[in-house]
């Protein structure tokens, strides 16, 4: 941090924000400790690029400078997945306050919040979704019906098309557009992109709408165009279960350790899925440690799982994991995994549905 403070890249000095640039403090994104050289703001952009004097939507943005003297004039901007997920949210205190893990020091670094994504304005969040979906699994004996599923989705479809209008124009093309908006409004004549996830999606869709903007594209964890979000997940979920757990059985060490791991999950998913169990999850972000009594069957036990491999420092763990909890402990999947997934109020849900329904809503039922 000491040696951002007060240093101004030399590209971005080069670079005059247009007035679509409106600057804001960078903890109204929730960033912790920004020098002043981080330029944190709002770029207004289109509702419908092919509407420009139409409805207007915010797009947080987040600019760290380069770390050189010696600056290029292209930044690399950050994409993060989802759809829904935020970038800012995501990346931001790390590449500002540990220079070490930043991919380039030579250029500059743009964040942004993608439309309808946390920081962004509007914020297509649902929390009556969340609280659905906590209430289900707190109650694992009763069977929701389709419509009693369906329903909290369409009170916050509802509030979202009051508060926001047009929920189709969430969609990847102009959330593409938006980068070539975004670019413009700080200065960058050319940019470099980086996606991980959807945000390799979004790549795609940016390098066929704006190829002269594009110098250069990473896409890391590819999602094709053609990848149905609705059909192809469990697909991608049973060969991730596949390779981990064959590869448990090829490692003499894993297998020693942790002998017939694949049939042993299995045995145990259904295990779960006959006879949940109950297990007590707190919400770290409450003060009171309330405790949530919730019941663990097969299907959550595997989500949680599928989505600690997100997070590299849990690939290791997940072998002693499933032992454990194949013995009756489920204390960490209880205390770590569930609140990760169960109390995350950063995700985007309404802008995942709105992205899928526009890209695969003629999917069957």
């Amino acid at each position: 941090v000491a040696v951002l403070a007060g240093f101004l890249s030399p590209a971005l000095a080069q670079h005059s924000p247009s007035a679509a640039w409106q600057s804001t403090g960078c903890d109204s994104f929730g960033i912790s400790e920004a020098p002043e050289s981080v330029k944190c703001g709002f770029v207004e952009v289109p509702l419908r690029h092919a509407k420009p004097h139409g409805p207007s939507i915010s797009l947080a943005t987040v600019v760290i400078p380069a770390q050189t003297s010696q600056a290029e004039p292209d930044p690399l901007f950050i994409a993060q997945g989802g759809p829904g997920g935020s970038t800012i949210d995501t990346f931001a205190d790390v590449l500002i306050n540990q220079p070490g893990y930043r991919p380039v020091l030579n250029r500059d670094l743009v964040l942004w919040d993608q439309r309808g994504t946390l920081h962004s304005k509007p914020a297509l969040l649902c929390p009556e979704i969340a609280a659905a979906d906590l209430q289900a699994v707190q109650a694992n004996a009763v069977e929701l019906s389709e419509a009693q599923q369906m329903q909290p989705y369409i009170e916050c479809g509802h509030r979202l098309a009051t508060e926001a209008g047009d929920l189709s124009a969430f969609n990847t093309v102009e959330n593409a557009n938006d980068v070539a908006a975004v670019a413009a409004a700080l200065g960058y004549a050319s940019i470099n992109f980086y996606g991980v996830s959807y945000g390799t999606e979004l790549g795609q869709y940016l390098m066929r709408q704006h190829p002269e903007l594009v110098r250069g594209v990473i896409l890391d964890a590819v999602v094709p165009t053609s990848f149905n979000l609705l059909t192809d997940v469990p697909f991608v979920q049973q060969r991730i279960g596949e390779k981990y757990f064959g590869g448990c059985a090829a490692d003499p060490e894993c297998a020693a350790a942790f002998p017939d791991l694949g049939s042993r999950f299995l045995a145990l998913l259904d295990r779960l899925d006959a006879a949940p169990v109950r297990v007590e999850v707190r919400n770290p972000d409450e003060a009171d440690g309330t405790a949530y009594a919730v019941d663990l069957d097969g299907g959550l036990l595997a989500d949680a799982l599928y989505q600690a491999l997100y997070m590299q420092e849990m690939h290791s763990l997940i072998p002693y994991l499933v032992d454990r909890a194949d013995k009756g402990d489920y204390q960490f999947v209880a205390s770590v995994l569930l609140p990760l997934m169960l109390f995350d109020d950063t995700m985007a849900i309404g802008m995942y549905v709105a992205v899928v329904c526009a890209e695969h809503g003629d999917t069957d039922s």
